[in-house]
This record gives structure tokens, sequence and C-alpha cells, in this order.
């Protein structure tokens, strides 16, 4: 057996050829005499590799090539628990501190402000290189930072001319150049020696580096020695790549290009973001975080103390109390008082989405509270309570925010943000930015403006807001118009009740959902019996447990299963007898998709059937019987399934399984209150529909629409009625008459009818009389 290994188990200590085995290993031998030992444990971090060789006389060659030869299995071992760590698990939470850890941010904070400073230098009296001259200046692209004086500054960057330099104030370091400093660039020297008759570039010469844009003086070489280079050839000498070809004056460095190509083939970054990237390396680095711009690093546990929105920059002209306005403000007269007003605007974005990557808790905001985010646990908590709040306005000139309701928001932990800001000079209120989770909801609009503007302790402030309108006085006007007919609704409504404690009992169920919306909403209403599916369930759950106790099942498909099937092929023939059936000619592809469906369907009729022979074991002969008698072809959607309630009391205790028929007596029942459900719906959908496009709809299109709407509702009404009527029949067989009677009653059509009478009443008396007429 060529290639022929095996793996062996080693329970105690063997030696092989001077080799020891340990416990509970395992051994891997090779066609070649090769042996791989490494633990038997599940972990395979710490899994030990040791290879060596026995010689093939100290293997017996029935061991390598026996397959009957006993292979003892390793000893099933306890799986260890995955180790967690939370510096690569949390690295925020790391980064923040946790269960009394000390953070890293403050650390850094206080290093920051140190290298800001002298930093170690601070006693430092003379030149860290010559020893002598003022140590004023220091280079951010030189190691360790150290403080030299101007002219060894100058000496030490002749070959490294585009580096960035600081220079001590006695305060603090402020930033300047080296060309500031008096160095001139020598172009051609390789040596760094000055040029005896060098050529001056008399303009200001710019350099693109990767540590920002330069301005450096420029001398070319222009002696004997120079071979008769040209300017742009000293330049492609020294590393820089002239931007133009005639009079260059502007370079960017090889390192640069270099890098720019990168990115672009890796990041797709343009010129213009890279030329931008440029700019900002270039500005000031006197603020590396925003704690440091506002001193938090002089306190002891600043970025702890730190009170909601301090890191955050105020607008320095809006009314702030104790800050620019006088005293007595709370008291001025109304000719000035609307001096001391905030004057705020908010809006939403709906382009500004967050990708949903992972938990707040193990990925925290790092300043999210502090500056101009709401702090998220508040925020969370006040919108938990308005989860099914669905308040956009319905007015056509606001579709952004009908879209942003309606888009789709899979994967996504937040589909715009909402911004509070100065309305005077567009600054953001310190706390006034928020996530939006689904659309510009009241509940996110209203907690943003509030966190946004109540810690400024103003008496007054304006809000500008697009959809303000929505809460506009002349609404509440408007609405009193119709109080009095609801109010008269209302109190027929209340006189009706059956029982006079349920006013009482209603009213303290809606007054503690008003004021705990969290609690489940009394206008809901929730049925009493259960649905199909529910029903379903149940049933099978009821199964399991009786196969637990012991019960053999018939066939490995219960008789719950069996039924389902069947009552889903009977909905499948009505849905295809409805689209048969329906008005006018069939097109190609709807003659197409109906004998797709007869195809599928015909499949699921032959799985019924085999069940059937289980469950129904004398039905073959009288579904033959119905075949036989039959002229012409039966379709799919004709076919007659035979369920229990088809058959007579007598026949169905013969052929039926025993729990069979009252099985289907249940879910019968369910689809009653499930078709009953259908239909109350759809005569509520109908009603709207109607009124809706009697008041709002003109002209021929639109109103052809809506009556092919309201014909599709029709349709369905008429389904679900079907439905009812089968199942209350096949009720009536199995169970017979009882006092279930009195609530499934038999469905006709003028039952069907909604608060106001029937549906189309008044179009319908109007067409029959205009039938009339014509006859």
């Amino acid at each position: 057996m060529k290639g022929c290994s095996r793996v062996y188990h080693a329970d105690d200590s063997a030696v092989w050829h001077d080799r020891t085995i340990s416990h509970s290993c395992r051994v891997k031998v090779g066609r070649s005499g090769s042996v791989l030992q490494y633990a038997s444990g599940p972990s395979t971090r710490h899994m030990q590799h040791v290879a060596f060789t026995i010689p093939d006389s100290h293997i017996p060659q029935e061991v390598l090539y026996d397959q009957n030869f006993p292979i003892q299995e390793p000893a099933e071992s306890k799986k260890a628990p995955p180790k967690r760590y939370t510096n690569s698990d949390h690295p925020m939470c790391e980064w923040q501190g946790y269960d009394g850890k000390a953070s890293f941010r403050e650390k850094y904070l206080l290093e920051l402000l140190c290298w800001n400073g002298c930093g170690g230098a601070v006693l430092q009296s003379s030149c860290s290189n010559c020893q002598m001259g003022d140590p004023i200046f220091r280079c951010d692209s030189c190691p360790l930072g150290l403080l030299v004086c101007k002219s060894c500054c100058l000496k030490l960057h002749l070959s490294l001319p585009l580096h960035v330099v600081w220079e001590w104030n006695s305060e603090r370091f402020t930033k300047t150049t080296l060309r500031e400093l008096g160095l001139r660039v020598q172009i051609g020297h390789f040596n760094g020696s000055e040029c005896i008759c060098p050529e001056r570039v008399g303009r200001t010469f710019t350099v693109l580096d990767i540590n920002g844009i330069h301005k450096v003086d420029v001398d070319y070489r222009s002696c004997d020695r120079c071979e008769g280079a040209t300017c742009q050839q000293q330049l492609l000498h020294f590393g820089w790549y002239p931007v133009t070809p005639l009079h260059p004056r502007t370079c960017a460095t090889l390192t640069l290009l270099d890098q720019f190509h990168a990115l672009t083939h890796a990041g797709k970054v343009s010129a213009y973001d890279y030329y931008r990237y440029l700019n900002t390396m270039t500005d000031t680095w006197e603020e590396v975080y925003v704690s440091v711009a506002n001193g938090r690093g002089q306190e002891e546990n600043g970025i702890v103390m730190t009170s909601e929105g301090q890191l955050a920059l105020r607008c320095p002209t809006c009314p702030m109390p104790e800050v620019n306005l006088p005293e007595g403000w709370r008291s001025a007269g109304c000719s000035i008082s609307f001096l001391y007003h905030g004057i705020f605007a908010m809006d939403a974005n709906f382009r500004l989405k967050n990708l949903y990557r992972s938990t707040v808790a193990a990925d925290p905001g790092l300043h999210t509270g502090l500056a101009y985010f709401v702090t998220y646990a508040p925020y969370a908590k006040h919108l938990a309570k308005y989860v099914t709040q669905k308040d956009i306005s319905t007015c056509s000139g606001f579709k952004t925010l009908e879209q942003a309701e309606t888009k789709g928001e899979t994967g996504l932990w937040a589909t715009g943000v909402a911004m509070c800001v100065c309305a005077r000079h567009e600054m953001v209120c310190a706390t006034g930015v928020g996530d939006l989770q689904k659309g510009e909801h009241y509940a996110n609009m209203d907690y943003i403006i509030m966190s946004g503007t109540t810690s400024l302790g103003l008496q007054n402030i304006f809000v500008s807001y697009d959809i303000a309108w929505n809460m506009l006085h002349r609404r509440l006007a408007e609405a009193e118009i119709q109080v009095e007919a609801h109010r008269k609704y209302h109190t027929d409504f209340t006189n009706a009740l059956p029982k006079p404690e349920y006013k009482t009992e209603w009213t303290a169920v809606v007054e503690e959902w008003d004021r705990d919306r969290s609690k489940p909403t009394p206008y809901l209403s929730v049925g009493k019996h259960m649905s199909e599916q529910e029903l379903k369930l149940k049933l099978k759950e009821d199964e399991r447990q009786a196969k637990a106790c012991g019960d053999i099942p018939v066939h490995k498909i219960s008789a719950t299963s069996c039924l389902a099937l069947g009552l889903l092929i009977e909905d499948s023939q009505w849905h295809i007898s409805a689209i048969v059936s329906g008005e006018g000619e069939l097109s190609s592809s709807e003659l197409a998709d109906v004998e797709m469906r007869r195809t599928n369907l015909s499949k699921q009729i032959e799985q019924f059937r085999e069940l059937q022979v289980v469950y129904m074991p004398g039905i073959t002969l009288q579904i033959e019987r119905e075949r036989e008698a039959a002229t012409g072809t039966i379709e799919a959607e004709d076919d007659k399934l035979w369920f229990p309630s088809d058959l007579s009391k007598k026949v169905r205790n013969a052929i039926c399984h025993p729990s069979l028929g009252e099985k289907e007596g249940m879910l019968r029942e369910a689809q009653c209150w499930d078709s009953l459900a259908a239909i109350h719906s759809s005569l509520r959908v109908e009603a709207s529909l109607h009124d809706f496009r009697n008041a709002n709809l003109q002209g021929q299109e639109a109103l052809m629409h809506a009556s092919d709407v309201l014909e599709a509702w029709k349709k369905k009404r008429e389904l679900a009625a079907k439905k009812y009527r089968r199942a209350q029949s096949a009720v009536l067989t199995l169970h017979g008459a009882g006092p279930w009677t009195c609530e499934l009653r038999e469905l006709t059509a003028k039952d069907m009818s909604s608060m106001y009478g029937s549906v189309l009443d008044t179009e319908e008396t109007a067409t029959e009389a205009i039938m009339a007429d014509d006859q």
C-alpha cells in the first residue's frame, strides 16, 4: 500500500529508537518511517511537533500494512472555552479604560502636552550639539526632538531641507521654516559643498514632499564641473521631479510620487484629494486632540471629569448667561428681550449613513457626549419609548422624508444624521447632533433640539425647522371644527358599551399608556382565538411531546403536516381558479404563469396523495371512482383533495386515522377566524380607498388606477369569503351544530358591510338604476 500512514494514540510511555513518546499524545507514522508526535488536546495553539525517524527494523511491517490493526482513539477531553483578550476584542474599551483600569488616553494626553512643550529638555541650558548656543530650535522630522541652536540647526539640515522646524518663543513653540532661518539648498553638489559661482533662483521655489508643501531657496550649480547639466537634470539628480520642463519653480520629490502612485492604485485617491492632504499636512499641529485645545490636560483626570458638551466650540456671539449677557437680562422688557433669545435651526442629512459593524459596548465613541454628538445611553432610552411611532409628514414637498422612512435599512446602524445649529452663524450646538435610525421621527428631532439648547440656560428660543408647519397653532384651530363630531362619536360609543365598568377600566388603561408608552398599546386589537399558524405550531408541539412519551408515529411526516399540506394546496387551487375565471382573456405570459403554477401544484398533489395512503388508506378507491366518472381532463385546480370533512361520518370513521378528523376541525375553525379578520381588513381598506378617491383624485387615469386597486381588494375579500364558507361547512360536517354556530355563522353577501353600510352601496344602486333605465 503506497503512501500508507496511520495515527496512533499512546496512553503509556513508549520508547522507540531512544525517543520517548509522552503521555496522551498522537503519533503519525509515515510509509518511510517518519514519525510526527503532537498533543492530542483540542487546542491547536499549544501544539508541539516533534519529528524523528524510526528505522525500519523498529517498525513491524504488519503495523504499517495491516488494515485490521486496532487503533485506540484519543480520550475525549472537555473543550476549553476560548480565551478572551480585551485589548484585541474591544480595543476602544482598552483605550478608554474599564473596570477601574487606567486609560491610555490620559497618558497619551499628558505626553502630547509634554511634547508641545520643551519635553525632557526643560532643564537644558545649551545646545545639544555644540553645547554653546541657545537651544531654541527643534525638528519634528529628526529623531529624539533635541533642542539645538540656530547655527547647528542649519548645519544639520544642509542635506535635509524639507524638515519641519519649530522655534521656542519663551512660552510655546511656533512653526518656522529652514528658509526663514537662512538655509539655501545647493543643487548639483552631492558632497554638500557650496558652488563657487552658484546660479540663484530669484523666485520662491516650491517643493512637494510627503510631509507637506515647502518654500525653499535654491541655488543651481554653474561651475566648470557641472559639465553642462541643465537645471532640470540637476533637480532630477537631487531627487526632485520638476513640474514644468521650462524654468521649473515647483518640484515633487520622488518619494512623494511613489506614494501617490501606490495610493492611486490601492485607494483610488485622486490628484486633487492628495493635494488637499498635503495642504492639511502644512497646517499647524497645535491641537492634535480636542482635549488639548480645551485644556483638559491641565486638570487631574481631565478627560474623565469632562462634562457633556464641554469639548465643543461654542458660538461666541450667541447669548450665553454669565458670558456675554448683562446683569438683569432675565427681567428685561419686551422691547429688548428679543436680543437675549436663542435662534436655532435643525435639519437632517440622509446621505450620512453608518454601517452596522460592531456594538456600542465593543466599539464606543471616543468623544460621544463630550463634544457634539448626544450621549448614547439616554438617547437610546428615550427612543425606546417611541419604537412604533409613525409621524412622518405626508406633505408632497418632503419626499426625502418618505424615502428615508421607506427605504431599506438592512445593515445600517444609522440611516442619517440630524443636527441643531446656530441659525445666525451656522455653528453646531454642543450635544446637538444625533443618529437617525429610520427616517426623521419627532422622537429623534425633539431630543436633539432639547439636548442642544437646554444647557444654554436661555428663557426663550426660536427654532427654524422645515416641517415645523406640522406644529403650527392654526392646525389646532382646524381640528376644533371636527371636535364636536368626534365628541359625539365617542359619547355614542361609550354609551353602547355592554358593561358600565368597561368605561372605568379602559380609561385607566389608556391613561397609563399615555404616561408610559413602553406598555402594550390599548388601541391594538388582540384576537382571543388562535390563528391557523399558531394552531399548527401547537399541534406539532403536542405530537413531539407524544413521541417523547413513547407514542410511535405512523409516519415520519405527522398528521398535522399532512393536513397543512392539503390546506396549502386547497388555497393554491382557489388562487389559480380566480386567475382563470377572471374577466377578459389571459395574455401569453399569464397563460405561461398559470401553466407553471399548475405544474407545481400537481407535484404537491402527488405528495399529498402519498400521505393520504398512510392516514386515509381507503381513500384511493374513492379517488379512482371520481376520475373514471369525470369527462375530459381534470386540471390541477379542479382535482378534489378529499379531506375527512368530504366524507360521511361512517366512511370517515372507517378509513381515516382516529385523530385526523379532529385536527382538521380545529384547523378549519382557525381558518374561519383568520378569514373573518381578512374580510374585516379588506372592508376597512376598501372604505378608506373609496373615500380617498372621491376626495382627492381627478382625471381618467387616476380614477382608473384607483378602480383597479379597489377591484384587487374586492377579489381578496371574495377569496377570504370563499375560504370562510368552505371552512365553516367543514366544521359543521365534522363537529355538527353546537354553541360555536352562534359565532361562526353562515356568511352571506349582505353580511360583508362596513360601519357605514355596504362599501360601494351608493355606486351599486346608481349602476343598477342606470341599467334599469337602459332596459
